[in-house]
């Protein structure tokens, strides 16, 4: 199931996308926001996400992220 999550972080704005996955076993894992570091998401249940993806770009010189409107121009960032 693909979920989406705010950077919790007011000045930075992005937005990314992830598959969340039922697992038999408990998972727990973090991710951090590539653009400003801040802690989006904490897990530690019998789902795990991996996937992730930039649905936003790094905000524009307006300070307002431009959306990503194609599959093909979505950025993979890296799990952890």
């Amino acid at each position: 199931m693909s979920v989406y999550y705010h950077c919790p972080n007011p000045a930075c704005g992005m937005i990314y996308g992830t598959t969340r996955e039922r697992r038999t076993k408990p998972q727990t894992g973090t991710f951090s926001c590539t653009v400003c570091e801040s802690e989006v998401l904490r897990w530690s249940d019998h789902c795990d996400f991996s996937d992730w993806m930039m649905v936003t770009k790094p905000p524009t010189r307006q300070g307002t992220p431009a959306p990503v409107f194609s599959n093909a121009e979505q950025i993979p960032v890296p799990h952890g």
